[in-house]
């Protein structure tokens, strides 16, 4: 029962703020996002592997990132998409943000990559970071939940070996790790579709689903509104400086629908609430 309400808790916290964000594409596919978790983990790997190893390409030539090897992915140990994996992205992406903070503004001049150009391959590179310290937690609370659902003594750690995410200089690279594959994805994809999809409640699955919706999309307009009332509203200034009247409709429209489904499930938690302490009195 104590596990149950705790998972109510942390719903009921997640709902107290309401995220909208439009994003821009120059061209789109009808694919869909995977309905497995253990996919759905594996794309978003492969995709920030590709971002960190785009952008570090078109920085190659200033002199903060001329001496990296393979700049920003850097040395792979873990080519898979479980915890090691993304620690190992969350690594490489705090390091890319540091180098950019390096580069001469004169150099990205010369080589024809705007201000505005920068601060966006900026923030994406910060969208990595955060998001893959937020997975790396996921994991976490999946492998603490496996071991007490089965009764586990539970361990600090699964792997033996020193952490290799942090080392950007060995070239050693790491098989699968089969033995953690109850609750971790650190394997090959052949390995992942034999396997029973990992165990995610509705908060983790919904933090993968963002982190893939927007993956390395600009967002030109993000409204934040909290439960209190406050409303936070963020427009990109290019945007801002020549905006679009049906962009402005759709992100204006998406609030409204939002707002409604949103004051829909709050109802429905309280009540939800109400019936659960009815029932223990």
């Amino acid at each position: 029962m104590s596990d149950f309400f705790e998972k109510i808790k942390r719903t009921a916290y997640d709902l107290t703020q309401l995220e909208i964000n439009t994003i821009i594409k120059s061209e789109m596919s009808a694919v869909s996002l995977p309905d497995n978790n253990r996919v759905a983990l594996h794309f978003l790997a492969t995709k920030y592997a590709m971002m960190l190893q785009n952008i570090g390409t078109r920085y190659k030539d200033c002199s903060a990132v001329k001496s990296l090897y393979n700049p920003f992915r850097g040395h792979q140990h873990w080519k898979f998409s479980g915890r090691r994996s993304f620690r190992e992205l969350r690594e490489r992406a705090k390091e890319a943000i540091k180098t950019m903070s390096l580069i001469d503004h004169k150099e990205t001049i010369k080589l024809n990559i705007s201000e505005t150009e920068v601060n966006r391959d900026t923030m994406l590179l910060e969208r990595i970071w955060i998001n893959s310290i937020q997975i790396v937690n996921l994991f976490e609370e999946v492998r603490k939940e496996y071991y007490k659902q089965n009764k586990l003594p539970f361990k600090e750690t699964d792997w033996p070996d020193k952490d290799m995410e942090n080392d950007n200089t060995s070239d050693l690279i790491y098989d699968e790790h089969l033995e953690s594959k109850e609750w971790n994805n650190d394997l090959k994809i052949e390995t992942i579709n034999q396997l029973p999809d990992l165990d995610l409640d509705l908060r983790q699955r919904l933090l993968v689903r963002k982190a893939l919706d927007i993956g390395s999309e600009e967002i030109v307009m993000q409204s934040i509104i909290g439960l209190d009332g406050d409303v936070t509203t963020r427009i990109l200034e290019k945007f801002a400086n020549n905006p679009n009247d049906l962009v402005l409709n759709i992100h204006n429209e998406s609030i409204r629908m939002s707002v409604g489904y949103w004051n829909k499930i709050i109802e429905t938690l309280v009540a939800l609430g109400k019936n659960i302490i009815d029932k223990i009195k």
